[in-house]
């Protein structure tokens, strides 16, 4: 999520943060792009950024040879600034954007930041700094995508997915409030905001995410603020029980409680080894529902 700042609110300024996350079958990822204050159009950069990283990292094959992915990374993002400098009639200077990801998929996690984002792991109820923020020669300055250096100075990090619970991706200004420069860690709260995961579902932080931190956030910076958190999400079957209903209904793909309560009725049946007919008989669902139950309960746990 992307918050225009407190600057670019006074000066009538467009938001230059992107952000871009995504889920599917093969995996899940984010990428945080934070465009250059000093370049008049580095929104643009911004958006060229988040996409066409986020398309080079869906290529999962290509994950093995990280030099091989970051250099693809850089030059495709470049090539692209090549053009829409072209029609806005501008220097590629002017597209300046950072950018900072992770990207999740079988046992790997594969992160990468240029510039001044901050990226951070959480696990056992900890938040630890994957790869945190690196400044230019002055405190003011960052490295770019555009810079003459940014192929050496993207920096890949690739670990076991295992102990990880989850991971966010925040733009230098989210990090004023959220990454203690002077220890290099990351503040408390982000604990408190990843544990509404356990709590609720996506949509419901997602919504206290816009009502709650981002306002606080903006409210400590003039920089316009990205925070994107992605959370690991393993229930056994026999934990499902025990999950808040908002996590349950989300989790099995159901939109109210009645089908909660059918779903979590079948998957229970299945747990015990009954067939159709013994689940039909024991929840009183036709047969019908319960092959559909099952159906979704199959997509989720495998069949």
């Amino acid at each position: 999520m992307s918050e225009r700042g407190r600057g670019h609110r006074a000066q009538d300024l467009p938001c230059q943060d992107r952000s871009l996350i995504w889920l599917g079958v093969g995996g899940a990822g984010i990428v945080v792009s934070d465009g250059a204050g000093s370049a008049r159009r580095s929104d643009h950069g911004a958006e060229i950024v988040v996409k066409v990283t986020s398309g080079v990292l869906r290529e999962q094959e290509t994950w093995n040879d990280h030099i091989a992915v970051r250099d693809r990374i850089v030059a495709a993002c470049r090539e692209e600034m090549v053009k829409r400098a072209k029609e806005l009639e501008c220097a590629v200077s002017e597209l300046a954007a950072t950018v900072a990801f992770v990207a999740v998929a079988d046992d790997e996690v594969f992160s990468g930041n240029l510039g001044d984002g901050v990226i951070v792991a959480f696990r056992g109820g900890k938040a630890e700094v994957l790869i945190a923020p690196e400044r230019g020669e002055f405190a003011n300055e960052t490295v770019f995508v555009t810079s003459s250096d940014a192929r050496e100075r993207l920096r890949i990090v690739r670990r076991p997915i295992e102990d990880y619970d989850g991971f966010a991706v925040m733009s230098d200004g989210a990090g004023e409030s959220l990454y203690h420069r002077r220890t290099g860690s990351a503040a408390p709260a982000l604990v408190r905001v990843f544990s509404w995961f356990e709590e609720s579902g996506s949509r419901k932080v997602c919504d206290a995410f816009g009502e709650q931190v981002m306002p606080l956030l903006v409210d400590r910076t003039q920089d316009d603020c990205t925070l994107a958190v992605l959370r690991r999400v393993c229930v056994c079957e026999n934990e499902m029980s025990g999950k808040a209903e908002a996590v349950q209904m989300e989790f099995l793909g159901t939109g109210n409680r009645l089908g909660l309560r059918n779903r979590l009725a079948v998957l229970d049946g299945y747990r015990q080894g009954l067939d159709d007919d013994a689940v039909s008989s024991a929840t009183g669902l036709s047969r019908g529902t319960v092959r559909g139950h099952r159906r979704a309960v199959d997509d989720v746990y495998g069949a």
